[in-house]
């Protein structure tokens, strides 16, 4: 019997094959080749303590470069997301080589900054900070600038809360003090800073006005005697004077004249 020839191609990578006859003993191999194709995936990082200033954005847009020029693909990520992104269907060689997908974010949010490491994209956003700065003001104590301390101490309080900071203020200082490198902002909205001072010094009483604290001194009152009552003799039974020293010898004489004339009517009366 009359042998029947056939071919069959080894597999080659990347190509399928496809063969046809077109007479007996003549064969047609066509070989098409289909790139390779991928998909790659990125994140989107924040660094701005928990978006404390409350400005970051709803969504973020990247676009894809492939070894380094612009494919014109973009891709969005949001909260949703988990502010991941992808592209896919993409080639994964270019001439034999395997091509490099980066991305670039497209309108950097305002006050942050982008770092993009291949196909994740970090934004920094460094939360503003504030100062709080105050004067001690003394009042009424001019002439008694011994009884001022030789310095006060002032604690902060953030939205009424207690920060636990406190500054010290005394002469060598201006009277002057200052709490650095504040939050701004806490979820969004302004931090209201008070001031309160700590163990008002005696004899002051304290005021706050904004962040500054006037003390005003307060001298203690004398305490008044405490009169006699009308009519009421001194102590000791002493009784009042009421005559001259003249009068009093007058007296003394008087009773004494008394006496005598009260001791002669007694004798005559015993020699009768």
């Amino acid at each position: 019997k009359l042998i029947k020839y056939t071919v069959k191609e080894v597999v080659v990578k990347g190509y399928t094959s496809t063969i046809t006859t077109e007479k007996e003993g003549k064969y047609t191999i066509t070989n098409e080749y289909t790139p390779e194709k991928i998909a790659v995936s990125g994140q989107k990082t924040w660094i701005d303590n928990n978006d404390q200033d409350r400005i970051r954005p709803a969504s973020i847009t990247v676009k894809l470069l492939a070894n380094g020029k612009e494919t014109g693909q973009e891709a969005t990520a949001t909260a949703e997301t988990g502010w991941k992104y992808e592209f896919t269907n993409l080639d994964r060689y270019q001439n034999g080589k395997p091509i490099e997908y980066t991305v670039k974010e497209v309108g950097v949010p305002t006050v942050y900054t982008a770092t993009e490491t291949g196909m994740n994209v970090t934004n920094t956003h460094t939360p503003e900070k504030t100062s709080v700065k105050g004067k001690k003001i003394w009042k009424g104590d001019e002439n008694h600038k011994d009884a001022r301390p030789a310095s006060i101490t002032v604690k902060l309080f953030a939205n009424g809360k207690d920060t636990g900071k406190t500054a010290i203020a005394s002469e060598a200082s201006g009277w002057t003090y200052e709490f650095t490198d504040l939050d701004r902002y806490q979820e969004g909205k302004e931090i209201a800073y008070t001031v309160e001072e700590v163990n008002v010094p005696d004899g002051y009483t304290a005021s706050v006005e904004g962040y500054n604290i006037t003390n005003t001194h307060t001298p203690e009152k004398p305490t008044p005697g405490k009169p006699n009552e009308p009519g009421k003799p001194k102590k000791g039974g002493e009784l009042p004077n009421t005559g001259s020293k003249s009068n009093q010898v007058a007296l003394v004489a008087g009773i004494a004249l008394l006496g005598l004339g009260t001791g002669f009517l007694a004798r005559r009366k015993k020699e009768d």
